[in-house]
């Protein structure tokens, strides 16, 4: 896997398997400690990842003294995320997911980005997620259970 630094956030890009270390993670992180007070890992271009990989991250993460947050979380990382109560053990804040939906004329199946602000924790209705309109403003429906899919919302520390 290779990581790409963009001031505080690392863009993870291949596959989070075996080859991925957990001095090769820290190394990045460290790199990023020194100029910010949190650091972000993007998600967009990880294709997957194996137990290796993702217990690999769990223990870099737990060696990082600032916050790390998670963005632009791809479907398996949400259902990573909804498995594994280790990750809410950690230091890290879901700030962006991809989430599936068809969309409703043409039947294709897109992802959307939904951010997961304060506001969508606190005052947001699940259920609202149900039907979106996308950019071109056609109706698209949730191809995924918004309890379920966003389950992993109720584990963040009060």
């Amino acid at each position: 896997m290779e990581i790409k630094r963009e001031k505080n956030e690392l863009e993870f890009v291949g596959i989070l398997n075996e080859s991925v270390t957990v001095e090769y993670l820290l190394e990045n992180f460290h790199s990023i400690s020194a100029d910010s007070s949190v650091i972000i890992l993007n998600f967009e271009k990880v294709k997957r990842a194996n137990s290796c990989g993702i217990i690999t991250l769990i223990h870099s993460i737990e060696q990082v003294k600032l916050p790390v947050h998670f963005s632009r979380c791809p479907v398996w990382l949400v259902e990573q995320l909804n498995q594994i109560a280790e990750f809410f053990t950690l230091n890290i804040k879901i700030i962006s997911v991809f989430a599936p939906y068809i969309e409703e004329k043409t039947e294709q199946y897109i992802l959307k980005l939904i951010n997961i602000d304060d506001d969508f924790i606190k005052n947001g209705t699940l259920q609202s997620l149900d039907e979106q309109i996308n950019d071109n403003g056609l109706k698209i429906v949730a191809d995924f259970d918004s309890e379920d899919f966003f389950g992993f919302i109720t584990r963040y520390k009060k």
